[in-house]
């Protein structure tokens, strides 16, 4: 491992790293010390493809299905992994460049993706809606350019939740952009505008 910058133990038992410095994801199993690439390269070589990996640092698994998110950081995206995949298999684009920057830390929570992203100093929301966040009382904003408004007194600013952009996604099986469903929002950080 050279920089293993991220870790956790999936259900069976396996440790599952980031290999960030040797741009791949490793699987050990139980009582292993040889891992198994399970995204990026086997010989430990950058790359932009979808099969390929530039400094992943944060990872885990989506419970709905099993997948792994993986935040690809010199590539400025992140990519979803199939529960079965090893290394040469195609991720799918879960966010790039135009929301990302420098992707570290990933969490997922009750169908929602929160991803760090450590040059644009925010902690980004993928799905849900504002309007149903518990934190925040404010209505989503509909376009970016709009000013966001001050958060209410008793909601700290770290705390306060604005529409960001929409996201694009990549249809796995048709290789086709769509318009993702729902929105991007700011959760903690600085409120920024994406071109």
């Amino acid at each position: 491992l050279a920089f293993p910058s991220c870790a956790f133990l999936d259900e069976d038992g396996s440790l599952i790293v980031a290999d960030t410095n040797n741009h791949r994801i490793q699987r050990f199993a139980p009582g292993s010390l040889e891992g198994q690439t399970i995204a990026g390269s086997k010989d430990c070589k950058a790359g932009s493809a979808l099969n390929e990996l530039n400094m992943p640092t944060g990872i885990c698994r989506d419970p709905s299905d099993g997948s792994l998110l993986v935040a690809d950081r010199c590539n400025s995206r992140l990519l979803r992994f199939q529960a079965t995949s090893k290394a040469g298999t195609e991720g799918s684009i879960v966010a790039g460049p135009e929301l990302l920057s420098r992707p570290w830390g990933l969490a997922v929570h009750e169908g929602k993706i929160y991803v760090s992203d450590e040059r644009n100093a925010v902690v980004l929301r993928l799905g849900g809606d504002a309007s149903q966040d518990p934190i925040s009382p404010e209505p989503p904003q509909q376009s970016v350019a709009q000013e966001q408004p001050a958060p209410p007194p008793e909601a700290p600013p770290s705390l306060q939740v604005s529409q960001a952009a929409e996201a694009e996604t990549t249809d796995t099986t048709t290789k086709t952009a769509a318009p993702a469903k729902p929105a991007v929002f700011t959760v903690s950080g600085n409120q920024h505008e994406l071109d």
